[in-house]
């Protein structure tokens, strides 16, 4: 029974949810990522990861995981502006496989930022051939997004998150937005709305805002 008991406190012990700003990046701080971005595309020279940036906006606007945005062609796209989810880099080899983290393929409508993302890499690289974020033949690594999200967040001021944030970010958002938790769950590629809730909604407000928020609810008008 020692020995059951031992066992039940590990299995049963309380899971504390991190705090928010380290979870997700705030519309502030989205703003000023999109508006150094940009900037940076600007700029001359045909670098090997050029197109990497905007893989970080992608994700902003798309919530997809990193694995699937490396493995994306324009051909995934339909003319309707939806997009197939049916493929996932394998990190470790460097190699695109069939299917997804969860094993399901899914099939999501990109918002109109994430659509303009697409062309402006469309025109970038002059063809709607290959991989969408990439000027090779071959997918992006995962750990070049990473890369140069440290140091964007670094010449900013602001705290790095990884790219896994950014799909928190996203799905957090469209959970602010008065999206239905279980549209959301779907469009995310989650099992269950649990999953969701618990480990991919936060807080997106800084502390003014929430303040407001809470003088407006608290009003009684």
């Amino acid at each position: 029974m020692l020995r059951v008991r031992k066992k039940l406190n590990r299995k049963c012990r309380k899971v504390i949810k991190p705090a928010d700003d380290t979870q997700v990046y705030t519309y502030e701080e989205v703003h000023m990522l999109e508006a150094l971005i940009f900037n940076k595309m600007s700029s001359p020279g045909k670098r090997v990861y050029k197109l990497v940036p905007l893989a970080i906006l992608f994700q902003f606007y798309t919530g997809m995981r990193i694995s699937e945005i490396c493995a994306l062609k324009f051909s995934d796209i339909d003319a309707e502006g939806d997009i197939s989810i049916n493929k996932m880099l394998v990190r470790d080899f460097n190699t695109i496989r069939d299917g997804t983290k969860c094993g399901k393929e899914r099939t999501i409508h990109l918002a109109r930022t994430a659509l303009d993302i697409v062309d402006y890499a469309k025109k970038y690289k002059g063809s709607e051939e290959g991989y969408i974020f990439s000027i090779t033949d071959e997918p992006f690594p995962e750990r070049t997004l990473n890369d140069y999200l440290k140091r964007y967040c670094k010449e900013l001021g602001i705290p790095y998150r990884s790219s896994h944030k950014l799909r928190k970010t996203a799905i957090s958002t469209m959970v602010d937005s008065g999206m239905s938790i279980n549209a959301v769950k779907t469009y995310a590629g989650h099992s269950s709305e649990s999953t969701t809730m618990k480990h991919y909604v936060f807080d997106r407000n800084g502390k003014t805002a929430r303040n407001q928020q809470i003088d407006k609810a608290l009003a009684y008008q």
